[in-house]
């Protein structure tokens, strides 16, 4: 019965009186460093439950792992979300990077990831964004795989990207995304087939808002 008993009297006797955090990137930012520094003091079973609940609320985490060290710290491991995408908002120059399922998890001055250029709304960091910002970023993503496009514009309620032949496709904010990918490859396809009327190189705008696609001419 004692032996089952240490491990409760270690997690209560002993007061932490360090916290280590490192992340995949190093160590952890000074910001996550002095948020995890306000569960210093108290004893390990206190701080673990404290430590543990502050870290699965942060949308910037992925996941972590927390571990006792002797005599009295605590190491933490975290994944942090990496970014997939960027919304550029025009309104205060800012980069926000976002995570895979729509986070922001940080601002940057420039970057080379898929971009959705945005000219209202203010974003910071923990945000989830808007299923319009989704949406769009969603069809980039297919589209950036299967024709390299990697940016885009929400303009007017718009989504409107633009491909190498310099052809505007313009889209609605939500919806399948997969039937607008579908129809964007149909499209495309039957373009670049001379022999089936319209040609690529004549064509200035593909419009995707209504039930048959609008094709007008350059």
């Amino acid at each position: 019965m004692i032996l089952f008993l240490i491990p409760l009297l270690i997690q209560t006797s002993i007061k932490i009186s360090k916290i280590e955090c490192s992340t995949q990137f190093g160590d952890c930012s000074t910001d996550l460093q002095n948020s995890l520094n306000n569960y210093v003091g108290y004893n390990y079973k206190i701080t673990k439950k404290s430590v543990g609940e502050y870290l699965g609320s942060n949308l910037l985490i992925e996941s972590y792992l927390l571990q006792y060290k002797i005599p009295a710290q605590m190491k933490v491991e975290l994944i942090i979300k990496k970014p997939k995408s960027v919304i550029q908002n025009t309104a205060d120059g800012k980069y926000y990077l976002v995570s895979s399922d729509g986070v922001v998890i940080d601002t940057k001055d420039q970057t080379d990831l898929i971009k959705l250029v945005v000219s209202s709304g203010s974003l910071k960091i923990g945000d989830t964004i808007d299923s319009k910002y989704k949406f769009a970023l969603q069809i980039l993503d297919n589209l950036n795989y299967l024709y390299a496009i990697n940016s885009g514009l929400i303009e007017n309620n718009l989504f409107k990207i633009k491909n190498s032949e310099g052809i505007t496709v313009i889209l609605p904010l939500d919806g399948d995304t997969s039937f607008y990918i579908g129809s964007i490859r149909l499209i495309f396809s039957r373009l670049n087939k001379a022999e089936e009327g319209i040609r690529m190189d004549e064509v200035k705008e593909i419009d995707l808002r209504f039930k048959n696609p609008v094709i007008r001419k350059r």
